[in-house]
């Protein structure tokens, strides 16, 4: 079972709020990472279960431990994730990420949870950016 089922961390966030910096939509408003980072971690519940694993994530890949790094590993420019149009198709590609991650075998264990590098990332982002 992967966190993402466990705990519903990319599950659709009800109602019609929106990240500053983005548009109705969701989608980042410029190439600053700091939006683009807003976009993404927009697509996220929240929550201590969230936070947690971001912080426990960025513990054991300090180097991505920048709002920029995570951004660039998320999405590159011409990813399917960059292009995404719309909160339904960024969450899309997300999950997609989270697939090719496990199929992969890009994955890291968090307190005996074996997540893909895509959730850790996006945990991540979404836990600077509650404390940024």
């Amino acid at each position: 079972m992967t966190t993402s089922a466990a705990v519903g961390i990319l599950a659709v966030r009800p109602g019609r709020a929106r990240a500053s910096g983005t548009t109705p939509a969701g989608r980042a408003t410029s190439a600053d990472p700091d939006a683009r980072a807003r976009s993404l971690a927009a697509l996220l519940r929240g929550g201590d279960g969230v936070g947690r694993i971001g912080v426990a994530y960025l513990a054991v890949t300090p180097e991505e431990g920048d709002v920029e790094a995570l951004v660039r590993a998320l999405a590159p420019p011409g990813s399917e994730l960059a292009r995404a149009s719309s909160r339904r198709a960024r969450r899309a590609a997300l999950l997609d990420a989270v697939r090719h991650d496990f199929a992969a075998g890009r994955v890291v264990e968090l307190d005996g949870w074996r997540i893909a590098r895509t959730e850790g990332r996006v945990c991540a982002l979404w836990a600077l950016q509650s404390v940024g």
